[in-house]
This record gives structure tokens, C-alpha cells and sequence, in this order.
């Protein structure tokens, strides 16, 4: 089953902001609590971390204003594209 991506709340006054940018790709493995997107609102620009483990799916493309609450993305279990790790080499 997977689990809905959602904006957060982030102050009281704030209802609007902008998906600045993903941190992941689409068809990656992520972990909970990892951070997986960019918000901007007037006041700041938060990561936001993933609410459980599985493969993302992108919904909303970076760069675009979205809601408190709206859905952004879906995980769904399973494993998929792993992202090499920083400083490996792909060897042809």
C-alpha cells in the first residue's frame, strides 16, 4: 500500500508555499525521515522529510505553488533506483 507525501503544516499563518525542489528522484529508494523536498514559503525554506520508507513517485513537479496538505508524491513499497553514493565511479 502506499503512503501519501503531503505538505506540512508549517505555521499557523501560512497556507500557501512553493515546491522549491526535490531532493530525490522520481523511482528512488528512500528511508524514513530521509529529505526528499524543498518548501519555500515568504518566511523560509524547510526540508521536508519522507514519512516512511519505499520508492518515490512524484506527483508535483519542483517550481510549483502548492497547498498545506495537498498531496505531492506517493511511496510505494518495494526497492527501486539507488542513487549512487557520493565520490563512487561508474566504471564502463
Amino acid at each position: 500500500m502506499s503512503v501519501e507525501i503531503k505538505v506540512p503544516s508549517v505555521g499557523e499563518s501560512i497556507t500557501t508555499g512553493t515546491l522549491a525542489s526535490w531532493l530525490k528522484s522520481n523511482g528512488q529508494s528512500v528511508h524514513e525521515g530521509e529529505m526528499i523536498f524543498e518548501l519555500e514559503t515568504d518566511k523560509s525554506l524547510i526540508e521536508v522529510p519522507s514519512p516512511s520508507a519505499g520508492v518515490l513517485e512524484i506527483l508535483v513537479e519542483a517550481d510549483t505553488e502548492v497547498t498545506i496538505g495537498q498531496t505531492v508524491g506517493r511511496l510505494a513499497p518495494g526497492q527501486g533506483k539507488v542513487a549512487p553514493e557520493a565520490g563512487d565511479v561508474t566504471e564502463p
